[in-house]
């Protein structure tokens, strides 16, 4: 009791005598294998980055468990988190002292967690660093596999288009070949023709001039038949006389 005075009482007097009012994560689970890879540590100070875990793409959903250490009405204590890298803005405030994380993509992520009390005084927050590693087919290999099967199809289409060229060029020189040869056997084919054509007229034009001559040798042959039976009417006259 006081007497004769006043007693003035203040609550946040006692949590700023307690400045290290501290929040920790206590365990980090990879759900996947259902494997602790964090047990929390307590000699490490709050905000002091954990570094150091690293998980393939296929094991990309994780559970986070934490707490303040405070006595005085532990049940009104909660919590809120963030993971940078995910989201960049704190959760809302809850009693929940765990929260999960499923199908984080590739990249580095920080989970950080802070308590408030009764009083709204808000505590040092804990942070866990850990990478997801990207799939396989995000991997150093699987890009220089992409880009050595790139350059492969590049020199495989330059090839085939390349062969293609010399394929169309070597059809077309061999079809302007048989077109020219075709060609020519129709030359010679129309000079035989015109060879013989003119054969043709020469050995008719021969023929009309052998007629001719049978005819003139005809005619002849009957102006010496007239003259001749002329001339023996003639001398049969005069023996006549």
């Amino acid at each position: 009791g006081i007497e004769n005075g006043f007693a003035h009482y203040s609550p946040y007097a006692f949590f700023k005598s307690y400045p290290e009012f501290s929040t920790y994560i206590t365990k980090a689970v990879a759900i996947h294998h259902d494997s602790i890879f964090y047990y929390g540590d307590s000699n490490l100070r709050p905000g002091k980055k954990l570094t150091g875990y690293s998980f393939p793409f296929k094991n990309n959903s994780f559970r986070f468990s934490y707490s303040a250490p405070v006595y005085d009405n532990p049940g009104n204590i909660e919590y809120s988190y963030k993971m940078t890298g995910y989201s960049e803005t704190w959760s809302a405030w809850s009693t929940s002292f765990s929260q999960e994380f499923s199908h984080l993509p590739e990249g580095r992520f920080d989970f950080t967690v802070k308590a408030r009390n009764q009083l709204g005084i808000e505590s040092l927050s804990d942070l866990l660093e850990f990478n997801i590693l990207p799939p396989w087919y995000k991997s150093i290999v699987a890009y220089i596999a992409y880009i050595l099967v790139f350059i492969s199809s590049v020199l495989i289409i330059i090839f085939t288009v390349n062969k293609r060229i010399e394929i169309s060029n070597r059809t077309e020189r061999i079809k302007q070949l048989r077109e020219y040869s075709e060609k020519e056997r129709e030359y010679i084919k129309q000079a035989l023709l015109s060879e013989k054509e003119i054969i043709s007229m020469k050995n008719e034009r021969l023929r009309i001039e052998m007629i001719q001559q049978d005819k003139a040798l005809a005619n002849q042959a009957m102006n010496i038949i007239k003259k001749n039976e002329f001339l023996s009417k003639v001398r049969e006259e005069l023996l006549n006389l």
